[in-house]
């Protein structure tokens, strides 16, 4: 993107890791279905050696190798490769410690968290008037609306399903916590 389209404005979601690891391992659990993905606390690590984005563990059921680890939950490793940030501080390299290229765009990047798309939600509130402002529209998008849907509507397939509230996962919540909070400080601070 960086050659190709410098002046390309982003609009990026992130997810708290917590929540983000329990959707991204349903989901993949579903596709995978009947066969199932390594028991989430085999999935705690980092990338695979030479990789910025591929997990140590594979998850080799079909064609559902889709990395699924906490390293992939560290968002702001990510978001830090745009180049919008100094990098000049210990204090930030700290945060970002990864071996990922930085290739900065000149573009703007509009940050929001998945829990501003809920319709009603408190966080939702603005969303509309500052993505318009940030796109250049002369009005404010509409408001969001609800939209009925079945995420899985196969029951059976959910079979291997997580609730990572479940005390088996409060090892994996931990390290995912400490992970979100990495990126909270970086997003905020720098």
């Amino acid at each position: 993107y960086a050659e190709f389209f410098p002046d390309t404005d982003f609009i990026i979601s992130t997810r708290h890791p917590v929540l983000w690891f329990q959707s991204f391992y349903n989901y993949q659990s579903y596709g995978a279905y009947p066969g199932h993905l390594p028991h989430p606390s085999e999935l705690v690590g980092t990338y695979a050696n030479g990789s910025p984005y591929v997990c140590a563990k594979a998850c080799e059921i079909s064609t559902y190798k889709q990395n699924i680890c906490t390293a992939r939950a560290k968002f702001h490793h990510q978001l830090s490769r745009l180049g919008k940030t100094p990098t000049s501080t210990a204090e930030e390299m700290k945060l970002i410690q990864h071996n990922m290229t930085v290739l900065p765009v000149k573009g703007g990047v509009f940050l929001l968290e998945l829990g501003q798309l809920i319709p009603g939600a408190n966080a939702s509130r603005h969303l509309p008037r500052d993505l318009s402002n940030f796109l250049g529209l002369g009005d404010s998008l509409a408001e969001l609306d609800r939209s009925d849907h079945v995420d899985y509507p196969e029951e059976e397939r959910k079979a291997y399903f997580i609730d990572i509230c479940d005390e088996e996962f409060s090892e994996l919540r931990s390290i995912l916590v400490s992970i979100g909070a990495e990126a909270s400080e970086w997003i905020h601070n720098y």
